[in-house]
Protein backbone atom coordinates (compact mmCIF):
# COMPACT_ATOMS: atom_id res chain seq x y z
CA UNK A 1 0.00 0.00 0.00
CA UNK A 2 1.26 3.45 -1.05
CA UNK A 3 1.25 6.55 1.42
CA UNK A 4 -0.44 9.43 0.48
CA UNK A 5 1.32 12.70 1.60
CA UNK A 6 -1.14 14.61 3.40
CA UNK A 7 -0.73 18.25 0.74
CA UNK A 8 -2.04 15.60 -2.03
CA UNK A 9 -5.20 15.37 -0.02
CA UNK A 10 -8.19 17.11 -1.08
CA UNK A 11 -11.14 17.21 1.37
CA UNK A 12 -14.45 17.71 -0.67
CA UNK A 13 -18.27 17.69 1.15
CA UNK A 14 -20.23 15.27 -0.06
CA UNK A 15 -23.23 15.76 2.81
CA UNK A 16 -26.77 13.87 1.36
CA UNK A 17 -25.19 14.02 -2.29
CA UNK A 18 -22.74 11.46 -1.39
CA UNK A 19 -25.39 8.76 -0.08
CA UNK A 20 -27.55 9.68 -3.40
CA UNK A 21 -24.54 9.31 -5.49
CA UNK A 22 -23.59 5.87 -3.86
CA UNK A 23 -26.97 4.69 -4.10
CA UNK A 24 -27.18 5.69 -7.99
CA UNK A 25 -24.16 4.02 -8.38
CA UNK A 26 -24.86 0.78 -6.28
CA UNK A 27 -28.69 -0.02 -8.01
CA UNK A 28 -26.61 0.11 -11.09
CA UNK A 29 -28.83 3.10 -12.55
CA UNK A 30 -26.48 4.47 -15.17
CA UNK A 31 -25.49 1.53 -16.54
CA UNK A 32 -29.34 0.39 -16.72
CA UNK A 33 -30.10 3.88 -18.43
CA UNK A 34 -27.12 3.26 -20.99
CA UNK A 35 -28.24 -0.23 -22.09
CA UNK A 36 -32.03 1.06 -22.53
CA UNK A 37 -30.62 4.14 -24.44
CA UNK A 38 -27.03 3.89 -25.74
CA UNK A 39 -24.84 6.63 -27.07
CA UNK A 40 -25.28 6.81 -30.66
CA UNK A 41 -21.73 8.27 -32.08
CA UNK A 42 -18.93 9.46 -29.90
CA UNK A 43 -19.69 12.95 -31.22
CA UNK A 44 -22.89 13.26 -29.05
CA UNK A 45 -21.29 14.47 -25.99
CA UNK A 46 -19.57 13.73 -22.98
CA UNK A 47 -21.57 11.98 -20.79
CA UNK A 48 -24.02 9.26 -21.45
CA UNK A 49 -27.47 9.09 -21.04
CA UNK A 50 -26.98 7.71 -17.56
CA UNK A 51 -24.58 9.91 -16.26
CA UNK A 52 -26.97 12.93 -17.26
CA UNK A 53 -29.56 11.17 -15.37
CA UNK A 54 -27.87 10.67 -12.39
CA UNK A 55 -26.66 14.39 -12.31
CA UNK A 56 -29.67 15.70 -12.76
CA UNK A 57 -31.00 13.67 -9.80
CA UNK A 58 -27.71 15.06 -7.84
CA UNK A 59 -28.58 19.06 -8.40
CA UNK A 60 -32.80 18.61 -7.94
CA UNK A 61 -31.51 16.85 -4.28
CA UNK A 62 -28.72 19.69 -3.86
CA UNK A 63 -29.06 22.79 -6.10
CA UNK A 64 -32.90 23.56 -6.53
CA UNK A 65 -32.74 27.16 -6.73
CA UNK A 66 -30.79 27.58 -9.96
CA UNK A 67 -31.86 26.83 -12.88
CA UNK A 68 -30.69 23.32 -15.19
CA UNK A 69 -28.29 25.50 -17.07
CA UNK A 70 -26.14 26.57 -13.75
CA UNK A 71 -25.28 22.49 -13.06
CA UNK A 72 -22.14 22.76 -14.25
CA UNK A 73 -21.01 25.25 -11.41
CA UNK A 74 -22.70 23.55 -8.64
CA UNK A 75 -20.59 20.28 -9.58
CA UNK A 76 -17.70 22.04 -9.83
CA UNK A 77 -17.21 21.62 -5.71
CA UNK A 78 -18.01 18.40 -5.90
CA UNK A 79 -15.99 15.24 -6.35
CA UNK A 80 -18.89 13.49 -8.96
CA UNK A 81 -16.13 10.73 -8.94
CA UNK A 82 -16.69 9.63 -5.18
CA UNK A 83 -20.60 9.63 -5.55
Amino acid sequence: MTAIAKDQLKPYALGHLGLAGAFIRECGLIEKIDSIIPKESNNAGHFTHGQVVALMILNGLGYTTRPLYMSNTFFDAKDVEAM
